[in-house]
């Protein structure tokens, strides 16, 4: 699950049919990639598509989607790790081959493996540069990975280091207290059959000492929304679910003080930046955009702003404030605005609708594919949500 409310499927191979959401919703598609749902199971929808094989989605504080993909494009079982955008294509089963110009190409391709279990880790009393990084498992090669992705344009360029060695890892995860755990799959046969299949790895720095979180469910709204400035963004979701759950009690008069609590916290400069974002997505959840009415200097909440007017219920501040920052010239506050701006058929001040202008970056796009395969070319025909 996201920071911004949605829960992130990973869809496999052969992809899904007839799928009824709450609301009545109802989609099928073939193949593998990501689907997203809100919690009380509405408004589901396709946030990407064309990868064969994910097992699982990692999310960092600032919205960007990871996966680390079991592919085959007819040259192997190999493993792609990508960023995964919203709306993009990448190319399974049939563009991969011959028209790989009208795909999102991943960040890269590490041969052949088994990719399974992801996560981004971030928490601020884990020493650095563990502190902040993806991780994902690949239970063909017995390793779990580790990716420091420097911002490249609208994208990152590609890293990969052995974090943890050990027989099959399948999944990884942390909790709040800042405890790290890894699945193995040991002397698992593939009918999941045999003795001693299996154990689970608890992995913390050299004489880290995990505390107990505090019960968000006893605490004073005033104590509750400070937690949301955690070092832990596995205790900054579990902050913002009991603020909605508040939230979601109480009028407008009463929810006031809750809302304007968290509002200033988004609003605080001095506060680390995935603070701020929490705040941001969880007071987008609990009221319709009234806060894209307030002032953001930093650029980087700027994008986090945009992605935040989400379609459904935006407000006419969110519509203005994403039409003009398509015309912005970073490419990672253009392609943040089409997010929020998506499928509301807004203009950019150019004249070109969301779709228009999408189509033509989608040209310019094939352009620089095909003037070379560096970084750059891609970094120019990628559109993201924002970086670290």
């Amino acid at each position: 699950m996201g920071i911004d409310g949605w829960i992130y499927i990973a869809v496999g191979d052969f992809g899904f049919n007839q799928a009824v959401a709450k609301d009545g919703t109802t989609l099928s598609k073939r193949g593998g990639g990501v689907v997203r749902i809100r919690p009380d199971g509405s408004d589901m929808e396709i946030f990407s598509w064309g990868q064969r094989n994910i097992v699982d989605i990692a999310i960092d504080p600032l919205m960007n989607v990871y996966t680390r993909d079991n592919t085959n494009d007819g040259g192997g079982w190999d493993i792609r790790l990508s960023h995964v955008m919203q709306t993009a294509n990448y190319g399974y089963p049939s563009l991969y081959k011959n028209f790989s110009e009208e795909i999102m190409p991943p960040l890269a391709d590490y041969g052949g493996g088994s990719g399974c279990g992801a996560m981004y880790f971030q928490d601020d009393r884990w020493p650095a540069p563990f502190n902040d990084i993806l991780l994902t498992c690949d239970w063909g090669r017995s390793e779990v990975f580790s990716h420091r992705l420097p911002v490249n344009g609208a994208t990152f360029d590609a890293q990969q280091d052995t974090f943890l060695k050990l027989p099959r890892p399948t999944d990884i995860d942390a909790d709040a207290s800042g405890r790290m755990y890894v699945t193995s799959w040991k002397n698992g046969q593939f009918n999941y059959d045999g003795p001693n299949i299996g154990f689970v790895a608890m992995i913390t720095p050299i004489d880290f000492v995990p505390h107990p979180v505090p019960d968000a469910g006893s605490l004073n709204d005033a104590d509750l929304v400070q937690l949301l400035n955690h070092p832990s963004d596995a205790m900054r979701l579990h902050v913002q679910r009991e603020i909605l759950r508040r939230d979601a009690q109480r009028d407008d008069s009463s929810g006031r003080e809750l809302r304007t609590a968290v509002s200033e916290m988004m609003s605080n400069h001095d506060l680390p930046l995935p603070v701020r974002v929490a705040a941001v997505w969880t007071r987008r959840q609990m009221t319709s955009g009234r806060f894209c009415r307030r002032s953001v200097i930093s650029m980087k909440m700027k994008l986090c702003e945009n992605t935040a007017c989400v379609p459904g219920r935006p407000s006419i501040g969110c519509r203005q404030r994403s039409v003009e920052t398509i015309d912005r010239r970073s490419r990672r506050c253009r392609s943040s605005a089409r997010s929020g701006s998506r499928d509301r058929g807004t203009r950019t001040t150019s004249g070109r609708s969301h779709a228009e202008d999408t189509d033509r970056r989608r040209t310019h796009s094939r352009g620089s594919a095909r003037a070379g395969s560096d970084r750059r070319a891609r970094s120019g025909r990628c559109s993201g949500r924002f970086g670290r």
